[in-house]
């Protein structure tokens, strides 16, 4: 008897809930360089008037697929050159960021010649040297090591190295500013 009453007041069975995936946290991208490491080494000039600095403009296009991320970025000269852990070019940056803005933020950044971060010796045209940056979607944990590189909170990065030659007439700008 209970079951054709049940039929006839119209039973309510409870609806299964679909389970979502937990969400994953996507790493950041670094989509576009220039110039373009695999092209061979960049030449890079050493030969600028009396008080001007030969620099070099390095650009990128990066991108986080994770709408609400931050972009952590920062800059190293000759980073892995005889273990000298010491050569963060660049405090780090960060892009917020933008709902709803479309396709990458653009980064660019100087390279000075005669940083004394190239090791051993600024300018020394007889050995390749290495600029690199690194882009994160955490903040940077400046105390693990190794040094300056470790992200925090289990974050994602990427990283762009180019390889770096002196020449006497490479496509360095020379800048009289005292920034650098």
């Amino acid at each position: 008897m209970a079951i054709p009453l049940c039929t006839a007041v119209s039973c309510v069975w409870p609806v299964p809930v679909e389970e979502w995936p937990p969400r994953i946290d996507l790493p950041p991208k670094i989509t576009q360089v220039q110039p373009v490491p695999y092209l061979g080494p960049v030449p890079l000039s050493l030969q600028c008037p009396s008080g001007a600095k030969p620099f070099y403009t390095f650009v990128a296009a990066v991108e986080d697929p994770d709408p609400g991320d931050t972009i952590y970025w920062r800059t190293f000269v000759d980073y892995f050159r005889n273990n000298n852990y010491t050569t963060l070019v660049s405090d780090p940056h960060t892009i917020p960021p933008v709902p709803g803005s479309p396709g990458p933020s653009l980064i660019s950044f100087p390279i000075y010649t005669n940083d004394v971060s190239f090791s051993p010796t600024p300018g020394t045209t007889t050995d390749p040297h290495f600029v690199e940056l690194l882009i994160a979607d955490r903040p940077f944990d400046d105390a693990a090591a190794p040094l300056d590189r470790v992200v925090k909170d289990g974050g994602s990065s990427d990283s762009v190295i180019w390889t770096i030659g002196f020449a006497p007439n490479g496509n360095s700008i020379c800048s009289t500013n005292s920034g650098g």
